[in-house]
């Protein structure tokens, strides 16, 4: 037990190095491709490809190696090496790319796909190498088929719980105090240290972790899933993964415009995103039947977090006027300020998305002897619908239709999945009260693609000129307000 713990320890850890990876990298590519939405969308992508691909194909393998936990280690020996190559290829990359790019200048999306091929090179290794951990530590700790939902969601929360805290390490610490390079070459060595822990703690295991009989392998006939099922659960990820990163783009933009857009400012926001998904796996850990219906009804509760959003931004700005008041408009107010608004948006929602895994792993994993295949799937599947959420949110939608009928599209979505779920034999209840909300829903979303509906233009102007404002009445605080607005 005292392993486990240390290894629930390291698996946190693991979570907060691939965020600080993340925001570093982001800046790296910042200096060669610029710093546009679009630029940073497609680096983004290319790092969820990379994640999606390592979670489908090491979740297979996990499945035939002798001890899984002897390969986790392997796999985070193999990112801390292959990441701290990055910055070095960050700077070949420059000149490189420079040599392709004004050729391509006339070629419609060639300089995106430029983009997206040249860092899917650079940094597939490691995104491959961290795809993979999840699947192989579920194969780890799932001694039984019905653990999968608990075992999943408490390794899903720790790992989110970790991207978190690697966010805020990244933007407070890691990259103002010692800079990208020197970051990176930090947080691989722990890599490296987590490997060689794990592999240390697989060798003093005097047994070996190994698959029940195959007779009770399966879970009850009434629980197994089907074809049907099998394909509903991996839409509604898709969906989950798709709608999740329209909302995090659109949300993000909206926020923005209230809270402000320095690295502070983004950083809680990323934050809040993250810990509601957390939380709301740890909260999965503790129901104990997972099934089509409540599958379902995180995606309504999705939809109807989005619904919440939109309302409750109208009032935002003068929570946040009245929280900076009643703290005096220092600069900790100002951060708690931004995080208590961000959160009472956003909490809903992120907690539904986070739920949605551990379900879905339980009602799509029928047998032991495939644990890795199977969680592999879910994530891969769930990460592609991110990387197709992401792009859409920042070439498409916001462009085309702007931050408002973004969300819509996003609740559409929803509410349409949602309504699909809820309507198939497996979930259906008398009275089945979810479906109609999900149809009602639906509907608002439909009726309100027009715009204007929840938001008006005059309204979207408000938000940092009302507490700018407030801070302007205040001059003797001016300074100290505004390097965290």
């Amino acid at each position: 037990m005292k392993s486990f713990r240390i290894l629930y320890l390291i698996f946190f850890l693991s979570g907060a190095t691939g965020l600080v990876y993340e925001v570093i990298w982001v800046r790296l590519t910042g200096l060669v491709f610029g710093n546009t939405s679009h630029a940073i969308s497609v680096v983004l992508g290319a790092f969820m490809a990379g994640l999606a691909l390592g979670s489908w194909w090491l979740g297979r393998k996990a499945d035939r190696v002798s001890s899984p936990l002897r390969f986790y280690g392997l796999l985070e020996i193999g990112i801390g090496i292959s990441a701290s190559l990055v910055p070095l290829a960050f700077r070949s990359l420059d000149t490189l790319y420079w040599a392709f790019a004004p050729s391509l200048e006339n070629v419609p999306g060639g300089n995106g796909l430029l983009r997206f091929l040249t860092s899917f090179l650079i940094l597939i290794v490691p995104t491959f190498l961290m795809g993979g951990t999840l699947p192989v530590l579920a194969r780890f700790f799932t001694e039984a088929i019905q653990e999968v939902q608990r075992k999943v969601g408490l390794l899903y929360a720790l790992n989110t719980f970790g991207a978190a805290f690697g966010t805020l390490a990244a933007a407070l610490f890691f990259i103002p105090r010692i800079g990208n390079t020197r970051s990176t070459l930090l947080i691989a060595v722990l890599n490296v240290l987590i490997g060689v822990i794990a592999i240390l703690i697989a060798s003093r295991q005097s047994q070996k972790v190994s698959a029940p009989p195959e007779e009770s392998a399966w879970m009850p006939a009434e629980s197994r899933g089907d074809a049907t099922t099998d394909r509903l659960v991996l839409a509604a990820l898709a969906t989950s993964g798709f709608v999740s990163m329209i909302y995090e783009v659109a949300w993000t933009r909206a926020l923005t415009a209230m809270i402000g857009s320095s690295t502070y400012a983004f950083s809680i926001m990323l934050v809040t995103f993250l810990v509601g998904i957390a939380l709301g796996s740890s909260i999965a850990v503790k129901w104990r039947a997972a099934g089509l219906r409540l599958l379902g009804l995180t995606q309504l509760g999705i939809a109807a977090g989005a619904v919440l959003f939109l309302l409750g931004y109208l009032v935002a700005p003068y929570i946040l006027l009245g929280l900076l008041r009643s703290l005096f408009y220092t600069f900790p107010a100002v951060l708690t300020s931004q995080f208590v608004v961000c959160a009472s948006l956003m909490i809903f929602s992120t907690i539904c998305m986070g739920a949605a895994m551990p379900i879905a792993s339980q009602i799509y994993s029928n047998r032991l002897t495939v644990l890795g295949r199977s969680v592999g799937n879910v994530y891969s599947v769930n990460t592609l619908g991110a990387i197709a959420g992401s792009l859409a949110a920042g070439f498409v939608l916001l462009p085309l239709l702007g931050t408002e009928r973004t969300i819509l599209v996003g609740l559409f979505v929803n509410s349409a999945i949602a309504a699909l779920i809820l309507s198939a034999p497996k979930a259906l209840v008398r009275p089945n009260l979810a479906r109609w909300v999900a149809l009602a829903l639906l509907v608002v979303a439909t009726l309100s693609m027009r715009g204007g509906v929840f938001w008006s233009k005059a309204f979207l102007d408000r938000g940092i000129l009302v507490y700018a404002r407030s801070f302007d009445a205040r001059p003797d605080r001016r300074c100290r307000s505004q390097g965290g607005s």
